[in-house]
């Protein structure tokens, strides 16, 4: 019998003809979510206020067996690389701010393989891959951009994290930042990308990595967030809804700048998160009814909300029961940008091209279990 990846390249090549039908490549939105867990969103739990992510997603391709690593750095490192974490000696902890090493030099990473087709490639918020050498920094990993933060976590306003001052544009501390929340510069540097893209009338298709810093701690959300959650008495469980309000704002802000700009017919819209929710003091998460957390192997820790979303799926509106793994994204955006079969094959992935099974459900049913 044919082994799994065999199935799904096959299925890739009918893919693959399906995209060449006089159809551009994609442009490719990809939204990362920082320690959201299974119970943190809307269309898990009506409780939580996240109306433009419940309607991407239910429009799109829920992905409810959708998995990562449990922890930051790991998955960060999976999804970049397209390998299982242990291969890329990242298995452990997240990066510490004062440790020397990131991730490994010896592989590309997605916004590479991106480049490679022509994509022009940008990131916004948070890195956690490494900042001890310059060669580990986003610019150097091929992205043509970057705005956020190097290390794990920091202050939402201030931009401090016990070692210092951590806000960059590209290379340069960027000061003025401090004092603003940062999802509001996330939302304003993603316009402005937009804004040039369509100034300077390019015929590149457009990668961007939004890894956002919602809804990590220390929680921060605006008071106008906290008072929708008025009778939640949890403080940290509060702060973490509201959080996710703010995330949801942020994302349906998003999808509109693409519309209004002639751009979201042309654009994938993947949304994930990292790992499972922290219910740990302070820090308010919850994974219900899933076992475990952020850090734990078991399913609170490792199954995370994840869709796809694009006028460019023609079947959509339903929730896949399909397995994905965090891995799976970069052959699959490598496969959209134009990577042919033989090409992914050669990258020796840990994880698939999984446009198959999204473009034909039931044709490819089974074939990612």
């Amino acid at each position: 019998m044919w082994e799994r990846k065999e199935l799904l390249a096959i299925g890739g090549l009918v893919a693959l003809a399906s995209l060449a039908l006089g159809q551009e490549q994609p442009n490719i939105l990809l939204i990362l979510a920082d320690d959201m867990g299974y119970n943190d969103i809307g269309y898990h739990n009506p409780f939580v206020l996240t109306p433009n992510l419940d309607e991407l997603a239910r429009s799109g391709i829920i992905l409810e067996h959708n998995y990562a690593q449990p922890i930051c750095t790991p998955s960060r490192s999976s999804l970049m690389s397209g390998m299982y974490a242990y291969l890329v000696g990242r298995q452990g902890t997240p990066i510490p701010h004062k440790q020397p090493s990131g991730l490994t030099l010896d592989r590309k990473l997605m916004p590479e393989y991106m480049k490679d087709k022509g994509y022009a490639t940008h990131m916004i918020g948070k890195w956690h891959l490494g900042f001890c050498k310059e060669e580990y920094l986003p610019t150097n990993r091929g992205f043509d951009s970057h705005y956020g933060y190097w290390g794990g976590s920091e202050d939402y306003y201030t931009k401090w994290y016990r070692h210092g001052y951590d806000f960059r544009d590209q290379m340069e501390l960027d000061l003025v930042a401090n004092n603003t929340f940062s999802e509001d510069l996330y939302e304003e540097r993603f316009v402005k990308i937009l804004d040039e893209h369509v100034e300077n009338n390019s015929s590149k298709p457009f990668f961007i990595f939004m890894s956002h810093q919602a809804v990590h701690t220390p929680l921060a959300p605006p008071q106008e967030y906290l008072d929708l959650y008025a009778g939640v008495e949890d403080e940290a469980r509060r702060k973490l809804l509201a959080t996710s309000t703010v995330l949801d704002e942020k994302v349906g802000i998003m999808v509109q700048n693409l519309k209004d700009r002639g751009l979201y017919e042309n654009t994938l819209v993947v949304f994930i998160s990292d790992n499972g929710g922290n219910p740990i003091i302070g820090a308010g998460g919850n994974n219900w009814p899933l076992r475990g957390f952020k850090g734990f192997i078991w399913e609170g820790g490792v199954r995370v909300p994840g869709f796809v979303h694009s006028p460019l799926l023609k079947n959509s509106g339903y929730t896949s029961e399909n397995l994905f793994h965090i891995s799976d994204w970069l052959p699959t955006f490598y496969h959209l940008a134009g990577a042919t079969p033989e090409e992914i094959q050669a990258e020796n992935f840990s994880g698939v091209n999984q446009w198959p099974v999204l473009v034909d459900p039931e044709e490819n049913q089974g074939l990612s279990n």
